[in-house]
């Protein structure tokens, strides 16, 4: 097993003891069977190629246990132990994890972090983190606001299981690095789509020190390279070249959190566009009988108002075409902090959620002060809304914040005082509370 000379021994022990864990990411809860058009059996092959010579047939009926998956192939375990692969086009991937029993609780924290957007979820099995980054907030070390609100709200917290990255702009990745540094992460979830700046090449590089398998839509398993155009003197010395340790490429197959909890990416983008926004990672969380839906920053398009239809090609609109029995959710995390660029009403009648998040905060993005007022009163004609953005100028010197308050006054950043909590329940309505205020 490959691992950075960053690691450190504590690390490379719990890699050693978990690396059964971490190369079967899917093993104990998906199986793969035969499609339904499929009549008696399908050839199992030695290799993700119709040239692979054949090791024997799954019969209707039969399953096997899913491994990961590559373009066309699923890669299953068959009973001796040997990896294999079977054809997407004649096979399906099923989840066999009990479900969540009554009384389970999973609670998703949407940190005020000020401008930018930075998720926790909490499971009884697992630990998760969907993006960490701050426009107006950005301190690092013990000063990280984020990682001081993991320790306030669990601070018996060691491991992230997965942590995903939406898309590299800083208001989703500043506060990541540390989190690295501070957890053993096992997970990272990143769409691959390459950006030259420092900050993400920070982030990379704590990802290669820290150990954690890197999966990304364009790369499977193995060492390869990750690299910037930037110069190294650009961005302090850094790399222009990173060997990162790769896990299974990112498909939009579910991914096992444990007994009845999975997660999918329901939008997938490596390609090269103007803006990364557009290579945002959509991401749904199925918690007992809940899904909740992360869209980053996906966009509908050019500002407009919420009533226009998404531009051709947006996220929104691919996802409108391709997923619309997918998209259906209970929360939804407001893409692009409440922008006219995002929830379009058509999208949002898709998706049918009752309670609706948006983090933002004081920092404007060129002349505008997200949320726009258009999309917050649509918001709250059809659900119910929360926000992150709330008294930002009274919460820089609340004593209740979590997170550090400057001494100065002058150098007080927002955040830190409206957090919201959304605890889902199985077989409860959902619960949505603001801490620590």
């Amino acid at each position: 097993m490959w691992v950075s000379w960053g690691v450190s021994m504590k690390r490379l022990f719990s890699t050693m003891v978990l690396s059964v864990l971490v190369c079967t990411l899917n093993a104990v809860a998906e199986q793969v069977t035969p499609s339904e058009r499929v009549k008696e059996s399908i050839n199992i092959r030695q290799a993700p190629s119709a040239d692979s010579p054949v090791l024997g047939a799954l019969h209707t009926g039969e399953s096997l246990e899913f491994l990961g998956s590559v373009p066309w192939w699923y890669k299953v375990r068959l009973p001796s132990g040997q990896p294999a692969f079977v054809s997407k086009a004649w096979s399906n991937v099923t989840a066999t994890n009990p479900v969540a029993a009554p009384g389970i609780a999973y609670r998703m924290h949407v940190v005020d972090v000020g401008t930018g957007l930075a998720i926790y979820v909490q499971g009884p099995d697992f630990n998760l983190v969907y993006d960490a980054g701050s426009m107006d907030d950005r301190q690092t070390g013990d000063k990280n606001r984020f990682v001081a609100y993991l320790k306030a709200v669990n601070p018996g917290l060691t491991r992230i299981d997965h942590l995903i990255v939406s898309h590299p702009h800083q208001d989703h990745i500043a506060l990541l690095p540390d989190v690295l540094y501070e957890y053993e992460v096992d997970h990272v979830w990143d769409s691959g789509a390459g950006y030259n700046s420092c900050g993400y090449r920070t982030f990379i590089n704590a990802v290669r020190e820290e150990g954690a398998q890197y999966h990304t839509s364009t790369q499977n398993f193995g060492v390869h390279a990750k690299e910037f155009e930037l110069t190294s003197s650009a961005c302090g010395g850094l790399g222009d070249s990173f060997a990162m340790t790769h896990g299974s490429q990112i498909t939009n197959d579910p991914i096992s959190l444990g007994p009845g909890a999975s997660m999918r990416f329901l939008y997938i983008n490596a390609e090269a566009h103007s803006d990364v926004n557009e290579n945002s990672l959509v991401l749904r969380l199925d918690l007992a009988d809940k899904r909740l839906l992360l869209m980053g920053d996906a966009e509908a398009g050019t500002r407009r108002h919420p009533s226009s239809p998404p531009d051709a090609a947006s996220i929104e609109d691919m996802l409108l075409i391709c997923c619309q029995s997918q998209i259906k959710a209970d929360v939804l995390v407001v893409g692009h902090h409440g922008s006219e660029t995002s929830s379009r009403t058509a999208f949002l009648a898709a998706v049918g959620a009752e309670h609706f998040v948006i983090s933002s905060g004081p920092y404007p993005y060129g002349s505008v002060t997200l949320p726009d007022e258009t999309v917050r009163q649509v918001l709250m004609n059809v659900g119910q809304l929360h926000e992150t953005n709330l008294n930002d100028d009274a919460c820089k010197g609340n004593p209740a914040k979590i997170g550090p308050i400057e001494s100065n006054a002058n150098k007080q950043k927002p955040g830190g005082c409206n957090s919201i909590q959304i605890t889902i329940t199985a077989g409860a309505d959902i619960a949505v509370t603001s801490f620590p205020l």
